[in-house]
């Protein structure tokens, strides 16, 4: 395969890479941030404040050096890279087997760039979602966006990618629609993902679900989990979800194995534990003594983080089908 659908062979080597990185202690999962910069104006994050930056152009020597299964092309907004089918192109060349997924939120998207990301290597497209409706257009800044998403996850399905689906955050002005999202994703064929809010990356508190909400919060992924096992089009294993009401019980979930099990990589090749933490080295002289440097927290349950550490049986493997969303740990 070149892009889009695995065949049974590679989803069968997928399936060896994911035991190969556990035996080898390899990161399963390289979050790779192409840029910081974006188009959105999303309260909960602060990248859209970012006015220059420095970036690589070659990021194909990191997927070398860490020999992931997945990589997740993340930002900032990734779309406002020009070189971004060159950068998937060469993700994709870069070893004999690496599942790319893609973060967006969607606005800068066309058809025919979603096609050369496809004949790129792209086998999986993300959208971020907040809300099944405008608010959704409102909290990101972006007129028309809600819509424009709902347009191409019809439009695109014919492309070929392995997978559309949504990237959504539990937030607590969101609580009562995350139900809603996962319904409007069936309504319109695409599968979707959930990771959970931390003030890791702004301190924001009002958008973090406290303890007084837990009981909601566990009716809601009970809710989840039941249209998971009844529609197949939930990304998140059992493990993540069942976890989150203890998350947001606790505000910390201890046993982080970030770095480990996943790592983020930076616009400028920086190896950072995960995408919350400090740089601790460059790629290209990164060496597993660097993590000593990390202050290693356990104050978030993002998906990179929970799917990562997911237990993997028979079960989960044949439910994955392909591999794990781990998502971003961010929304784009």
């Amino acid at each position: 395969m070149a892009n889009g659908k695995l065949t049974v062979w590679e989803k069968t080597k997928a399936a060896v890479k994911w035991v190969d990185s556990t035996v080898n202690s390899r990161p399963r999962l390289v979050n790779l941030e192409v840029t910081k910069k974006c188009n959105a104006r999303c309260g909960f994050c602060p990248y859209w404040m970012t006015k220059t930056e420095t970036v690589i152009d070659d990021y194909a020597p990191i997927i070398q050096r860490f020999r992931p299964m997945v990589v997740t092309i993340s930002g900032g907004e990734p779309t406002l890279r020009k070189d971004l089918v060159d950068i998937v192109r060469g993700i994709k060349q870069a070893q004999s087997f690496v599942y790319v997924a893609m973060v967006t939120n969607g606005s800068l998207m066309t058809r025919e760039l979603a096609e050369q990301l496809f004949e790129a290597g792209l086998s999986q497209l993300n959208f971020s979602v907040d809300f099944p409706d405008q608010r959704h257009d409102e909290g990101r800044g972006l007129p028309g966006n809600i819509e424009k998403i709902k347009e191409m996850c019809r439009d695109f399905q014919d492309i070929g990618f392995d997978r559309i689906s949504f990237n959504t955050f539990i937030m607590k002005d969101n609580l009562d629609d995350v139900v809603n999202i996962a319904k409007l994703a069936w309504d319109l064929g695409v599968s979707v993902s959930y990771s959970t809010y931390s003030v890791l990356k702004t301190d924001k508190d009002e958008y973090m679900i406290g303890p007084e909400d837990v009981p909601h919060v566990a009716k809601v992924i009970n809710q989840l989990i039941e249209m998971k096992h009844s529609h197949g089009h939930i990304r998140n294993s059992d493990y993540y979800l069942s976890r989150i009401p203890e998350y947001f019980a606790k505000g910390a979930l201890g046993g982080c194995e970030a770095g480990k099990k996943w790592i983020h990589v930076n616009p400028e090749g920086m190896v950072q534990p995960c995408s919350e933490l400090e740089p601790i080295a460059h790629y290209s002289s990164y060496t597993e003594k660097d993590l000593e440097k990390a202050d290693i927290c356990d104050k978030c349950w993002f998906a990179c983080r929970g799917e990562s550490s997911a237990p993997i049986d028979m079960g989960r493997v044949s439910e994955l089908g392909v591999q794990p969303d781990f998502g971003s740990g961010k929304a784009a």
